[in-house]
Order: C-alpha cells, then sequence, then structure tokens
C-alpha cells in the first residue's frame, strides 16, 4: 500500500523542465550623491555556479563583492496534478562607486558558461552634486600629486565646520553632536589600490575617542559586543582657521584634518575616490546655549588625480639595485683580523624610508677596488631586514697580505625629492691580513735534528715508548686484562651510553627538524611570559591597547599549537580549531568569549579598564586548561 502510494505521487508529480537562463540586474538605489556607493546586484536564475565578470562602466569603479548559489523547490497542484518547480540560480554583488556626476548607463552584465553567453538588463545611476552650502566644506588632495613609484605620498582630507552662529556673531561650542554622529564615507582610509600602508587598525587607534564623545561615523565601522553594536566614533585632530562664506564675509570654521601616507607600487593615473559627508549640523544657538537652528548636509570632496612615474633609464648607475627614496649607506668586516685565504664577513647596511622589500643585494664583482684585492664567494648573501635598515652578508677572502683595508664600496639610489641618481660611498675599514703559515715538504718528510731510521729508534724518540725510561724501555709494557668484573663492566658500559647518547640525541634531532612540534611545544611559556609582560605594563596602557595586545597573545597560542600563520587569526579561527581539536565544548566556548571580547574592546573606550586583571586571570587559566587538552 505504501509503495503504491510513492508510486502514484511520483506519477502526479511532473518532472521539472530545464530551466531557462535568465540574468536580471537591479540597483539598490538609482540615484545617490556623488562620494557615496551604490550596490549593483546580478540574479543569474538557470545556472547553478558562475565566475563573476570583470565590470567595466565609464565613470564608475566597480568591485565584486562575491556570489552564492541557492536552489528552491516548491510543490503545487494545477489542474488535480502535482507539479513541482525547482529553481535554482546564482547571485552576484558589486559595489559601484561613481568617479563623476550625471546619468551614468550601465550596460547589461554578460555572463558566460560552458561556451554559451548569457546578457542581463542594462540599467542607468543617477549621480547627483551635493547642493551649495559652506555649513560643512570637505576638500581632499593628494601629495605630491605627480610623483615617482614607491616615493611616499599623503592623501589628506580637510572637514570645515562652520561655528555656530548668535546674534550673527560666532559662538566657541563643540558642533559636533555625540548622539547623531555625522557620517563620512571615506574609500582609502584602509587601503587605496595596490599601494602600501599602514595596518588600517594601527592607522585607525589614535583616532578612536570614547562613546558618548562627540565625533565623526567612519565608513559604518561598528563595534559590537554579544548582542548590542555601536558605531565607533572618530575624531581626528581638530584646528581654528577662517574661511570666506557664500556671501563674501569672513568666518572661524573648525577644520578637522585625517591624513594617511601610502607608497605607490605600480606605475600609472590613479584616482583617490571622492569623500563624502552626511549629517545633521547645527547653524545657530539661542540665548539658553541650544541649537536653534540645524541642517542637514551632504556633500563631498571630489576626486584626486595622481600620477605615478617610473624611475628613468637615464643617468642609471651600474651600482643601483632599485632603492627608491632617502638613504645612508654603511660597510663593516668581521673579523678585522684575519690570514691571507681566511673567510671575512663584509657587511652591507642600507637605511632609509624606502620599500626596503625591494632593494636587491648589490653586486659586489662590481666593485672593481674590492675584486682586486679580495676573492668574493659566488653565494647569495645573507639578507635581513630591522625597522628602517636592511643588511647583506657576503664573505670575502683576502687574497696578499698586502691588504689593508676594505675599500670604499658605492651604493647607487633614486632620490626621489631631486628627482635624481645619487651614489654612496662607504668609508675605508682598516683590517690587518697576516701570511698563512705553510711547511714545506722537506718539514713534512724530514723534520729538523737527528733522525732515527730504526722502528724502536723511532719509538723511542717520538712514539709512546718515549714516556718511559731506564731498564722499563726493555720490558714489555702490553696490558693484560684478564676476565675480571672491572674490565666486563668497561667492555659493557661505553655501548650502552653510547646507545642512551643516540637515543637522546635522535629525539633532539627529531625536535629540531620538526619546527611545527617545536613551535607546539613552546607555545605555552611563550603566552605565559607575554601575558607577564601584560600585567606589569596593563597601568601604563590604554584600554584597546590592552585589549589588542591581549588579542594577539591568544590567537598566537592557538596558531602556534594549530602550525597556522600568526597574522590574521580570527575569533572564527579559535573556535574552528579548539572544534576540530574535539576540546570541549564549555572550555572552547570561554576560549571564543574571551578572544571576542578583547577583539571588541580594541576600538571601545575606557569601560574595560577596571576588568584588566580579571582578563589577565581568564586568559592564563584558559591557556592552562587548554594546553592540557592540546597536548
Amino acid at each position: 500500500m505504501r509503495c503504491g502510494l510513492i508510486l502514484m505521487l511520483a506519477a502526479m508529480c511532473g518532472t521539472a523542465a530545464l530551466a531557462e537562463v535568465q540574468v536580471t540586474a537591479r540597483l539598490d538605489r538609482p540615484q545617490i550623491y556623488l562620494g557615496e556607493t551604490a550596490e549593483l546586484l546580478v540574479d543569474v536564475n538557470g545556472l547553478r555556479e558562475v565566475t563573476p565578470p570583470e565590470l567595466s562602466i565609464p565613470g564608475i569603479e566597480a568591485t565584486c563583492r562575491g556570489g552564492s548559489g541557492y536552489a528552491n523547490t516548491s510543490i503545487q497542484m494545477v489542474n488535480g496534478q502535482m507539479v513541482r518547480d525547482d529553481k535554482y540560480g546564482f547571485k552576484m554583488q558589486y559595489s559601484l562607486r561613481p568617479t563623476q556626476a550625471g546619468d551614468i548607463p550601465i550596460p547589461p552584465v554578460k555572463v558566460e558558461k560552458d561556451g554559451s553567453a548569457y546578457t542581463g538588463n542594462p540599467l542607468v545611476l543617477r549621480v547627483i552634486v551635493p547642493r551649495e552650502q559652506d555649513l560643512v566644506v570637505l576638500e581632499q588632495e593628494a601629495v605630491p600629486a605627480r610623483g615617482y613609484v614607491e616615493q611616499k605620498l599623503v592623501v589628506r582630507l580637510k572637514i570645515y565646520v562652520r561655528k555656530p552662529e548668535r546674534g550673527g556673531k560666532p559662538v566657541d561650542v563643540e558642533p559636533l553632536p555625540p548622539r547623531a554622529l555625522p557620517q563620512l564615507e571615506i574609500p582609502w582610509f584602509q587601503s587605496l589600490a595596490d599601494w602600501q600602508t599602514k595596518d588600517v587598525n594601527e592607522f585607525a587607534r589614535p583616532l578612536v575617542t570614547d562613546f558618548g564623545n562627540p565625533g565623526f561615523s567612519i565608513n559604518n565601522y561598528r563595534q559590537r559586543q554579544f548582542f548590542d553594536e555601536w558605531l565607533i566614533p572618530f575624531r581626528p585632530p581638530r584646528t581654528t582657521v577662517e574661511r570666506t562664506r557664500k556671501d563674501g564675509t569672513k568666518w572661524p570654521y573648525y577644520c578637522y584634518t585625517l591624513e594617511k601616507e601610502f607608497r605607490p607600487v605600480s606605475v600609472g593615473t590613479f584616482q583617490v575616490p571622492p569623500v563624502t559627508f552626511k549629517g545633521t549640523m547645527p547653524a545657530s544657538i539661542d540665548a539658553m546655549g541650544r541649537f536653534s537652528a540645524q541642517e542637514a548636509v551632504i556633500t563631498s570632496a571630489p576626486a584626486v588625480a595622481v600620477s605615478v612615474l617610473d624611475v628613468p633609464d637615464a643617468g642609471k648607475p651600474d651600482s643601483f639595485t632599485g632603492a627608491i627614496g632617502q638613504y645612508t649607506f654603511e660597510v663593516d668586516a668581521i673579523p678585522k683580523k684575519a690570514n691571507v685565504g681566511d673567510p671575512i664577513d663584509l657587511v652591507l647596511s642600507v637605511t632609509g624610508n624606502g620599500i626596503l622589500e625591494k632593494i636587491l643585494p648589490p653586486d659586489l664583482n662590481k666593485q672593481a677596488k674590492l675584486v682586486e684585492r679580495f676573492r668574493v664567494h659566488g653565494d647569495a648573501p645573507a639578507v635581513k631586514v630591522t625597522d628602517n635598515t636592511k643588511t647583506f652578508r657576503y664573505t670575502i677572502r683576502a687574497t696578499s697580505e698586502d691588504v689593508k683595508e676594505i675599500p670604499p664600496l658605492s651604493f647607487s639610489y633614486f632620490d626621489v625629492d631631486a628627482g635624481e641618481y645619487k651614489t654612496l660611498w662607504s668609508k675605508p675599514v682598516p683590517i690587518s691580513v697576516a701570511p698563512t703559515a705553510m711547511l714545506s715538504m722537506g718539514d713534512v718528510l724530514e723534520p729538523p735534528g737527528t733522525q732515527s731510521h730504526t722502528r724502536i729508534g723511532k719509538e723511542l724518540a717520538e712514539g709512546i715508548l718515549d714516556n718511559f725510561t731506564g731498564s722499563d724501555v726493555l720490558d714489555d709494557q702490553e696490558f693484560d686484562p684478564g676476565l675480571s668484573a672491572g674490565f666486563l663492566a668497561l667492555l659493557v658500559l661505553p655501548p650502552l651510553a653510547f646507545a642512551g647518547t643516540a637515543l637522546v640525541q635522535r629525539k633532539v634531532t627529531r625536535l629540531r627538524t620538526n619546527p611545527a612540534l617545536v613551535r607546539a611545544r613552546a607555545a605555552r611559556k611563550e603566552a605565559l611570559a607575554r601575558l607577564h609582560r601584560i600585567e606589569k605594563e596593563q597601568s601604563a596602557m590604554a584600554s584597546a591597547e590592552f585589549c589588542g595586545e591581549l588579542c594577539k597573545v591568544l590567537t598566537a597560542y592557538v596558531a602556534d599549537k594549530a602550525n597556522l600563520p600568526r597574522e590574521g587569526v580570527t575569533a572564527e579561527d579559535v573556535a574552528a580549531h579548539l572544534r576540530a581539536r574535539a576540546v570541549d565544548p564549555a572550555l572552547a566556548e570561554a576560549a571564543l568569549a574571551l578572544v571576542m571580547r578583547c577583539d571588541s574592546g580594541r576600538f571601545g573606550g575606557s569601560e574595560l579598564q577596571r576588568h584588566h586583571a580579571e582578563m589577565i586571570r581568564d586568559a592564563r587559566d584558559l591557556i592552562d586548561k587548554l594546553d592540557r587538552r592540546l597536548r
């Protein structure tokens, strides 16, 4: 009976037909202000997996935010029959950032799959220039606007906020409301193109103020804690300047300045995207000190063009190996006393403000005076980067005892400020080279003095018999050990000691050749040492810095145990690893909660200050418990 019902239902349900592929595009909003971002949503119905295409739209920077597949099945009755409807497809999302105002056409999105192409519908995005006003004015610049690759470039944003007035005169009051934070959308706050810049957390931390204080919201950054979240208030440095209003009168403004350093690593023309401001700002104050008039302000700073040039080929010295910026150059020799042919470490130190990783090792064979007096090993030098210094360690050997110094060596770099190549010369390094002691063939075959040519004579003069005198020389000096217990011990103990030593050495070798095991075993000791240092220095730490350091300790401990790179380990990574190692769920939950608490406190104010000692105790206890389960 049951099988018959299943067969009947199967017969009643029609099979789903192959879905027709349809590409549908839509905007989250058809109209935005210049400097804002719109979202383009693309639905590809009828294909399960799609590679999101790159979009090229004149006047718009389009960035793909990713995509995901979906599938839905529904069954309904049609004319007494059960019909199944299968829907599946792939959704993609793009962020559109206009670089100009006007009605910008968005061409149909074209998707390709298995040799077939499918095209969607066209759209139009209207981009409006904010109305003219003088309550809030944004200005941004790039300095220099035309520079060289790897040259330091500063993007600077200035936010001018007009002082409120009372009775036609400016009033010195805080113009930023603490509750409804004005919103800034700054595309370059985190990164810009492929340029090198400071990590966003390190850059943002000094700008964050306590919750409840006046400031700006930037890029909708929020702090989340459990089920609550708040906009993070940022407060850049402020000065007071005088500007001309629309009516031509002079008026004092508060000027908030935000700037970030970048180093372009590729050549070309780039756009620093527009910056947008939104907020309700006070225009005047009544006699009671209350804001009597407020205005909704939307304004933006236009995009800024930057030209990045390559270093010129003309005038490039042979000793140039990619250093761009400003540098100093030093040379040292270790040791400074050697014999002819002995190895000498030649250390070249380059210190400067450029991208040190891009400086290649200088070719010593191009240093003519050096190769005249020294032989240079062909192996690549050992390279080390510390702070703003890069060192190259070579091996050289003096070819003559007449060598008195390491001659001056040259190092060339491109000075971006002067726009020309410059060559530095190191100071000579005094060294002392002695001749190598040598034995003649005669000294080897017939040493000086009377020689004995008989066997006994040689033994008496040079061998073990030289240790005996008198008639003892003629006695048999052989030793008969017999089979005493002491002799047997002498025979057995050395092999046993050797075997034990071999086992220990094998274990040590295993540890040395297994960095992951060494790292995992040292994780607890290093974590507790770092906790001890934080505990001693916590009184001098801000709450955000304390939480950041504690978070690093916890994530580094888990990374060391799991043999993962320390950088980029998140709270989710911690939870995933502990689950994979079958750690008790309650303990894993406690670890996740503490990491998330520390992570959320990195941008928080001082509310966690009184809990620092408690958090350190929790971290120490957590590491001890985890270490017993992660052996």
